[in-house]
């Protein structure tokens, strides 16, 4: 008889505790439900998104596979990419280059540069011998002793007797030569063809005397070409 008592004791403490209890969590004890002799906090559960890939298997119509379910779930699939023709080749004769590329605007300011100097260097002169006068240009300009860039070069103090004074005349831009200068230009810049001067870094008409002790190359028209030893 005293152990029932005692038990029945001990169960009426474990209740009044666990009734007690979340009194001290919940700020608003009246709004809790109630369970036997128990208070039963609620607690909000945040919602859970259904994933991507249960809303695909939702559809059932996916697991039989069914291609044209897929496509549906997934999108219309992009054409193929079609082939990319190549560019037209160039035609190999300086000739036919030139008369492709020619034109009366330079694409920047070193290209103005370069073609106002086969302008006043090379007037009348062959299409290779100006070709090989925009070489020597390029030339210098990836040359350690040289500046770096066509203008520089070409401005560079006593280097090409048209340009006085750091300056450089206009051309008639109009005329046939400036139109073949802007295409000799344009040619010898992307490399699209060459001369036997190729890597010539010194030329002068073959009217003048100068004591230069550099290798000389040839001449083509009436400039002859020289580079180091």
């Amino acid at each position: 008889m005293n152990v029932s008592l005692r038990l029945a004791a001990f169960a009426l403490a474990a209740t009044a505790t666990t009734a007690v209890a979340p009194a001290r969590d919940v700020p608003n004890i009246a709004s809790l439900p109630m369970t036997g002799s128990a208070l039963v906090p609620v607690v909000a559960l945040p919602e859970v998104m259904q994933p991507a890939t249960e809303q695909l298997l939702d559809q059932g119509e996916l697991l039989s596979g069914d291609a044209a379910a897929l496509d549906r779930v997934l999108g219309p699939v992009g054409e193929p990419m079609t082939a990319i023709d190549d560019e037209p080749e160039l035609p190999e004769d300086l000739k036919a280059l030139v008369d492709l590329f020619a034109g009366t605007a330079p694409r920047n300011e070193q290209m103005e540069c370069l073609a106002r100097a086969v302008y006043f260097e090379t007037r009348g002169e062959p299409l290779d011998g100006q070709l090989a006068v925009a070489e020597v240009i390029l030339n210098r300009a990836d040359h350690h002793r040289f500046p770096d860039s066509y203008c520089a070069v070409i401005k560079q103090h006593r280097q090409f007797s048209f340009v006085r004074g750091g300056r450089m005349p206009q051309p008639k831009r109009q005329s046939r030569a400036w139109r073949t200068a802007v295409a000799v230009a344009r040619i010898a810049d992307a490399g699209h063809a060459e001369t036997e001067m190729g890597d010539a870094l010194f030329f002068h008409a073959n009217y003048v005397r100068p004591r230069w002790r550099l290798k000389r190359m040839g001449a083509i028209g009436n400039h002859i070409f020289y580079q180091y030893h």
